[in-house]
């Protein structure tokens, strides 16, 4: 699509970063980027601070975090590492208590916040949240008549919030790129019209835009602590502490290649966006390397370097 362009360049030597489809919420005119977490250890740390601070819960809850507050829950958990070997759900409760505050949105949402954001969130919490569908679809091989089920997965989603770190002077090819992606349209289905989008460039809080400062990419994470990931990054890697990390994995899969010589390729397994992934001391080299994979005629080359959350 870009060609041999220094786009291209860029993105495989990791100076180009960005976020999932992260949901939102609207405060006035502006928008705030959500951060999902969705991890039995967060829903259950959600429930310790909102009963220490006097906040009733529902049974279920799925729990959405602030960029800013996502800053003071990295920095918990890199606190309580130290002091403990491994984070604890109830110490990072307590250091969290007083920094942050839980309010309830529609149905089993609720939002983890910082108290100078509470106010500005008061009233009903509407979150978008992005969505995906998954069709199961069928082919039969001319040849051999052999059935050949797969399942198609695609984008049904109204607003969703994307965050980018890239230079400067790329900043209006990557733009050029944006809205042909846009025309083109991502997830299956795309010639029927579906995936397809439009860009804008968002109007941020200013506590979003403080939180920015400390929203860095993966390959400049610093080494031995935590981090939360806003993107997905490989099960694969060498260079996380995965028994120390938090995370859930799935599985991505589809179609690469051109046109003309277009394969299926997967399973590709890797985490969600809001892990929370703690980097190894003693890693050599980059953080970001390439994952290869060679299906049909052609190769592709994976490169994932999410943007990260970092306490410090």
């Amino acid at each position: 699509m870009i060609g041999d362009t220094p786009l291209l360049d860029s993105i495989l030597n990791g100076y180009v970063a960005t976020s999932a489809m992260l949901p939102l919420t609207r405060v006035g005119d502006q928008f705030k980027p959500l951060v999902p977490l969705d991890l039995s250890i967060t829903k259950h740390l959600s429930k310790c601070v909102a009963k220490k601070s006097g906040v009733s819960l529902p049974r279920k809850v799925k729990p959405y975090i602030t960029l800013a507050a996502t800053i003071a829950l990295v920095r918990s958990f890199d606190a309580s590492a130290r002091e403990r070997g491994r984070p604890s759900i109830e110490d990072v409760a307590e250091r969290l208590v007083g920094v942050v505050e839980v309010k309830r949105a529609e149905d089993e949402k609720v939002v983890i916040c910082e108290k100078e954001e509470a106010a500005r969130l008061a009233g009903s919490v509407e979150i978008e949240v992005p969505k995906s569908a998954s069709e199961h679809r069928n082919t039969i091989d001319r040849l051999t008549g052999a059935a050949r089920p797969f399942v198609v997965t695609y984008a049904s989603v109204k607003n969703m919030s994307l965050l980018i770190d890239a230079p400067a002077q790329l900043d209006d090819q990557l733009s050029k790129v944006l809205r042909l992606l846009g025309e083109v349209g991502v997830g299956g289905l795309r010639s029927r019209g579906l995936g397809r989008f439009a860009i804008e460039r968002a109007k941020l809080s200013p506590d979003d835009e403080r939180a920015l400062e400390r929203v860095v990419p993966f390959n400049m994470a610093r080494r031995g602590r935590y981090l939360l990931a806003l993107g997905e990054l490989p099960l694969s890697s060498d260079a996380l502490d995965w028994r120390s990390s938090f995370f859930e994995a799935h599985i991505i899969s589809g179609y690469m290649g051109p046109p003309y010589a277009q394969a299926l390729y997967g399973p590709l397994v890797v985490t969600r966006p809001g892990a929370l992934i703690k980097v190894k001391e003693d890693v050599e080299g980059p953080l970001v390397r390439p994952v290869e994979l060679k299906t049909g005629v052609l190769p592709s080359t994976f490169i994932f370097n999410p943007l990260v959350i970092v306490g410090e």
